[in-house]
């Protein structure tokens, strides 16, 4: 689906909602809320832009009178299959249909550029049908919280049967440890909605699901339900609502040019004073590498590091100083070996010097999975993790997403070089590190240290 064609689709429902529930009796007596959810592709290379037409959309609705609760996941997995781009999960509470309708017609046309940056899995409203009382601000909210989103097409002639199986399997969930919640839909409006179905779990985090998951999947309940509907979208998420999530974080592995050492210190320090005077930078490092493989670097390498208050920021911020002479004299200084503008994958709020100090190191390490492994990545990442957690001197480790490629970017804390060189030693040799590696695609590993950026 084009941009063009997303704005018609998203208009053409915008319209007919209203006339979509006048016809629904219940609509027109039950004021209770309607949620509007999202299920939304990001387009290739627009991740930048979808953040950036988002935030600009978002704070014109929390304006609108009647708009009580806007909230974005982030889907980190899929069902049947995984998703080949990122895809995010948008919910907005709205106080009745009027207010919704109201709504829509005022900001359908401010909506429009952040249209162009995705294309749609699931578009609909949703009123509450089973489940505690929703609290949409707190949903999921909780770090490492997971929300289930389920999106079904029921098959025709199987609401009965769909129904019954849904309440028997959603009781066998609810008995598996870490099943915090679940809610039930119906659907009032939306996209292609002829027969859908919506469906909500919340998980207490990410392990949690992965246990309950090989058993469920095998009961005959699971199996009897399946077979009534199809699948629309199926999501599994972590809340991005916090405004810890809206920080953006950039790095970029510079190799110094032969011969340019003095003059690329001198140069990033010009550069840094003038980064350092910008509103919205939260905070600069400089580290420089002292290891890389799978061959060491033949010239000095340092990798800068700068926090910004969100991806509005950094445009602003690159428009005013790419321009300057003080960039153009520091870029001439090296050549960039990887650059990438990530946010936590998980959504949680992280700050590298929280967990950081002088003398620590840090590994950066910017990696997709290869073509047809995707689905192997979680288990194969957690397997070896989990043995470097192990390790003496580890300290941390968490996984970035860079906005502009969706590459996977992973940074993790040692205590020490020491301890750095001695677990390097313990796993090369292990399966697991093996087996990881086998489905990586690297685009760039260093290790550093801290070195001084001014």
């Amino acid at each position: 689906m084009n941009g063009l064609s997303t704005i018609t689709t998203l208009c053409a429902i915008l319209a007919l909602t209203a006339c979509t529930a006048a016809q629904n009796s219940r609509a027109l007596q039950d004021q209770k809320p309607i949620y509007e959810l999202a299920v939304r592709q990001v387009k290739p290379g627009k991740k930048f832009e979808f953040v950036r037409e988002r935030s600009r959309f978002v704070q014109k609705l929390k304006e609108q009178e009647g708009v009580s609760n806007d909230r974005e996941f982030q889907s980190f997995y899929a069902l049947p299959q995984p998703d080949q781009r990122e895809v995010f999960i948008g919910m907005t509470q709205y106080e009745s249909t009027e207010v919704l309708e109201r709504v829509q017609q005022e900001l359908s046309s401010a909506f429009a550029p952040f249209a162009e940056q995705m294309d749609l899995k699931a578009y609909v409203f949703l009123r509450q049908t089973e489940g505690p009382a929703l609290d949409l601000a707190t949903l999921a909210l909780q770090p490492g919280q997971v929300l289930e989103v389920g999106v079904r097409r029921v098959h025709e002639g199987r609401d009965k049967d769909f129904h019954a199986y849904r309440k028997a399997f959603v009781d066998k969930l609810g008995s598996y440890p870490g099943v915090l919640e679940s809610y039930e839909f119906e659907v009032v409006a939306g996209m292609d909605a002829e027969r859908l179905a919506v469906g909500m779990t919340v998980y207490e985090n990410q392990e949690a699901l992965q246990k309950l998951i090989p058993d469920i999947l095998q009961q005959e309940v699971t199996k009897q339900y399946f077979e009534t509907f199809e699948v629309i979208a199926s999501q599994f998420a972590f809340s991005t609502t916090n405004i810890q999530a809206t920080m953006v974080q950039e790095i970029a592995i510079r190799k110094v040019k032969a011969g340019q050492e003095e003059a690329f210190k001198a140069a990033r320090s010009a550069l840094i004073k003038k980064l350092k005077a910008q509103d919205g930078v939260e905070k600069d490092w400089e580290f420089q590498s002292f290891f890389t493989m799978p061959e060491p670097d033949d010239s000095d390498v340092y990798v800068g590091m700068t926090r910004y208050r969100s991806p509005e920021v950094v445009k602003n911020i690159s428009e005013k100083l790419m321009q300057s002479p003080e960039a153009a004299n520091f870029f001439a200084t090296f050549d960039m070996k990887a650059f990438v503008l990530v946010q936590a994958e998980d959504g949680t709020a992280f700050k590298l010097e929280d967990v950081l100090a002088e003398g620590n190191v840090l590994e950066v390490a910017i990696r997709s999975p290869k073509a047809g492994t995707e689905e192997q990545f979680p288990a194969l990442r957690k397997a070896f993790f989990d043995l470097i957690a192990q390790q003496e001197g580890y300290l941390f480790d968490k996984e970035f997403v860079d906005l502009q490629s969706n590459d996977k970017v992973v940074l993790i804390g040692w205590r020490s070089q020491a301890d750095f060189q001695q677990a390097l030693g313990a796993l090369s040799t292990r399966p697991e590190m093996q087996a990881f590696f086998g489905i990586l695609d690297v685009k760039a590993y260093q290790a550093l240290t801290l070195s001084r950026n001014d």
